[in-house]
């Protein structure tokens, strides 16, 4: 039989095993939600085929996420130009809707300098327009 003493000294060593367990889990934790929070906010350099593919779904939104995501390359301008073209629009149309001529004008512009840019996705341009609505 344990006398009191005994006891007392057995709970506090459990106890201490559980917060030296308690401990371990927590570091593991937090590196792990560090690690996640410095993928989300660095830059990675999004691959061209990423946005084929979200051009061949018609992913627009995707596309216009990934181009303020990316680390910005020569090769991939006609992609931005169409993510340019794609905010534009959405701007466009909520403020025609609300009423905002001159904002609105604002972002009629920015889609006429995006066409420009967008080379050889200039038919892209339809399936936009006709995504976000006129």
């Amino acid at each position: 039989m344990l006398n009191k003493s005994e006891e007392q000294g057995f709970v506090v060593v459990a106890l201490n095993i559980v917060i030296v367990i308690l401990c371990v889990l927590i570091m593991v934790m937090g590196t792990r939600t560090v690690g996640e929070f410095v993928e989300l906010i660095s830059p990675d350099s999004i691959e061209e085929s990423d946005y084929v593919w979200y051009l061949e779904n018609e992913n627009f939104n995707a596309i216009w996420r990934a181009y303020y995501n990316d680390v910005h390359t020569e090769d991939k301008q006609e992609y931005y130009a169409l993510a340019q073209y794609y905010e534009a629009h959405i701007f466009y149309t909520a403020f025609t809707h609300t009423g905002d001529a001159e904002r609105a004008e604002k972002y009629a512009e920015r889609m006429e300098q995006a066409v420009k840019k967008m080379g050889g996705f200039v038919e892209v341009k339809d399936r936009i327009d006709a995504l976000v609505g006129e």
